[in-house]
């Protein structure tokens, strides 16, 4: 109920406000910033998601390939 009320107030923000008030609303140490985040990418996509925001994480190239071949199939849906 938190995370859904939260979510509410920031999915009208660019991906990186929504994260960074999600991060001040519940600490990083909470799930709230994991969810808005994964929330957040699959509605602005992968491509709004700054380098910045990601470059601690091991993201390779093979992550974009798969983003691609997941809007492949969910066209064909």
């Amino acid at each position: 109920m938190v995370f859904s009320s939260h979510f509410d107030r920031v999915s009208h923000l660019d991906f990186t406000s929504a994260l960074h008030e999600s991060i001040e609303f519940a600490g990083s140490a909470n799930y709230c910033p994991v969810l808005l985040g994964a929330m957040a990418g699959i509605l602005y996509g992968v491509q709004a998601i700054p380098p910045e925001e990601y470059k601690h994480a091991a993201v390779t190239e093979g992550a974009f390939v798969l983003y691609e071949e997941c809007l492949m199939i969910a066209e064909m849906l």
